[in-house]
């Protein structure tokens, strides 16, 4: 055995996966959202009263949706035509689990 000190043996690799896990940045990986939470939470309500009343909304008509706040608040979005598409779609339902369209 060595009598180096601990974190000169342990590989660096390690040293800083340990340190990011404890002290933690609150990063999430990925781009930021296009909707903010408020707005996001307003479009799984809408498509919640639609349901209930009998109008179940397809992954395009929620796109179109997202299209209109978009065209109406003029921010810029990395959507072509401020038409989102599958990837959003996906990420949109991971981050809220209780939809199944």
């Amino acid at each position: 055995m060595t009598s180096e000190p601990i974190s000169r043996r342990v590989h660096y690799t390690i040293v800083l996966l340990v340190r990011a896990s404890l002290v933690g940045c609150g990063c999430k990986s990925g781009p930021s959202p296009v909707l903010s939470s408020e707005e996001e939470s307003k479009l799984v309500n809408w498509a919640f009263e639609m349901a209930e009343i009998g109008y179940g909304q397809t992954r395009r008509q929620v796109c179109e949706m997202v299209k209109k706040f978009l065209d109406k608040d003029g921010r810029p979005n990395p959507f072509k035509d401020n038409r989102s598409g599958k990837d959003w779609w996906y990420a949109f339902v991971r981050r809220n689990p209780k939809l199944s369209l």
